[in-house]
């Protein structure tokens, strides 16, 4: 019997999910890649409301640089108080000097306004949040970024969204389902214990960018 090719670790667990946890999810992130040579050339694919993910990881890992990706809300994606979201264009701006990759397009599990699509598309959101609330959105991230040809099919990547790292072998959306796909959790870094009441958070914060130097 041969060797796993990732030597997995403990996983880390939050008391309680969400945004509030994104800056200790890179700090793991970072003590792992620093342990374990087999997660440091693997590419972050980050699901982001605002960009806060994908900035504050261009400050906390600035000396390797890994490569960024981030996928975003689509234009019209309002949160449930009415706030739309988006990368602001200063973030945008900074994020595509510093390298990372921006995706903004309708996400895979999206509804089309067809009764029984948007009921299947809501099922595998469901079963997905059992992991997590927003572990939906973190597969999302890595079907969107495999779609868009920045990571292929069968490629490891780690997974990001606030509260959750997960190392991922990718696949297209297409594929995803399908006997032949090649999508796989392989392990968490970090996920939240609990599962809260309510939508996922997807950041109303304030981006603040680096001072000019």
């Amino acid at each position: 019997m041969g060797l796993a090719p990732y030597s997995s670790s403990a996983v880390a667990h939050f008391d309680q999910d969400g945004k509030a946890n994104l800056r200790d999810v890179l700090r793991l992130l970072f003590r792992a890649r620093r342990r374990r040579a087999d997660l440091q050339g693997l590419k972050f694919v980050f699901m982001t409301g605002l960009g806060e993910g994908p900035l504050l990881a261009t400050r906390i890992f600035k000396e390797d640089r890994p490569h960024i990706i981030a996928v975003t809300l689509p234009p019209y994606f309002r949160t449930s108080d009415g706030c739309i979201q988006g990368i602001a264009e200063e973030v945008s701006a900074y994020l595509r000097a510093m390298k990372v990759d921006i995706i903004t397009s309708r996400l895979p599990f999206d509804g089309m306004g067809a009764g029984s699509f948007d009921q299947e598309m809501n099922v595998i959101k469901s079963v997905l949040s059992r992991v997590g609330r927003s572990f939906p959105l973190c597969v999302q991230a890595v079907l969107q970024a495999c779609d868009h040809g920045l990571i292929a099919e069968g490629e490891d990547v780690i997974g990001i969204t606030g509260d959750t790292a997960a190392v991922i072998t990718a696949s297209t959306t297409a594929n995803f389902l399908s006997p032949q796909s090649q999508f796989y959790v392989r392990e968490f870094i970090c996920k939240p214990r609990r599962r809260n009441e309510g939508a996922p958070e997807v950041g109303k914060t304030k981006i603040l960018l680096p001072s000019p130097r």
